[in-house]
């Protein structure tokens, strides 16, 4: 397997089986990256609660709830759990348009606010394209994406929210395999069919875009791993108590 087919493998399933116990030896073997994992802030290890106890600066905050990825601020932190369906019914209007940040903040609100079935979907949806964005500036653009560049923290901050908001809403989303599933199946045939604008979600020229192709593929990947190893994640589940949980 690839150098990237192996990174971006651990990178969908890293937060899938959240907190194992202390000793415990029988947790799926999962690839290991070959690059060093970066800094971010703290992970908390209390299981779910609301609000997710994360902050990723200068995008998310959970502490009086602030928000700054550049488009549906002020609608993501004024949002209810009576209206946030509605709000993701108007962003997926503009999905061609939106930041990887605003699309993994939506998914953390909707946790929070208890719809944690649309949290999944927003959530994959968001992963689906920040893989396309990583994988772009891998192969299109390296020289530019240095410590302290747009391209540099912003890919950085999108492993920092799928690492720590992984680890609740992947959670939930294992709780029922079939229907996690099928989410991935939808999220990789929206991801196929919609043209990622970066050149409007990012004004300084954009950030480099890799085909949804790629990405679909990394997502085959993952779908064979949860049917191949269905049995052994339901009973890991069940040892550690994670449906209890999430």
């Amino acid at each position: 397997m690839k150098r990237w087919a192996v990174l971006t493998l651990w990178l969908l399933l890293s937060p899938v089986l959240s907190n194992p116990s202390p000793g415990q030896e029988d947790s799926p073997e999962k690839p290991a990256p070959d690059e060093e994992k970066t800094e971010v802030s703290e992970q908390q290890a209390a299981p779910a609660r609301s609000p997710m106890p994360i902050y990723i600066e200068p995008f998310y905050h959970f502490e009086g709830l602030r928000i700054s990825t550049g488009t549906f601020d002020e609608d993501l932190m004024d949002a209810t759990k009576d209206t946030i369906l509605a709000l993701s019914v108007r962003m997926r209007e503009q999905v061609d348009v939106l930041p990887v940040e605003t699309m993994y903040v939506m998914s953390i609100r909707l946790y929070d606010l208890k719809h944690k079935d649309e949290a999944t979907y927003w959530f994959y949806s968001a992963q689906f394209r920040a893989l396309q964005l990583a994988k772009g500036q891998e192969i299109h653009g390296p020289s530019r994406a240095r410590i302290g560049s747009e391209e540099f923290e912003r890919i950085h901050a999108h492993s920092a929210f799928r690492q720590l908001a992984g680890e609740y809403i992947n959670g939930h989303a294992f709780v029922d395999l079939k229907h996690l599933k099928d989410t991935i199946r939808l999220v990789q045939k929206e991801g196929m069919a919609t043209t990622f604008r970066s050149d409007l979600a990012y004004p300084d020229g954009g950030m480099r875009v890799y085909p949804p192709k790629f990405v679909s593929g990394r997502f085959d990947k993952l779908l064979e791993y949860i049917e191949t190893n269905e049995a052994k994640i339901l009973e890991l589940r069940k040892k550690n108590r994670m449906d209890e949980k999430y």
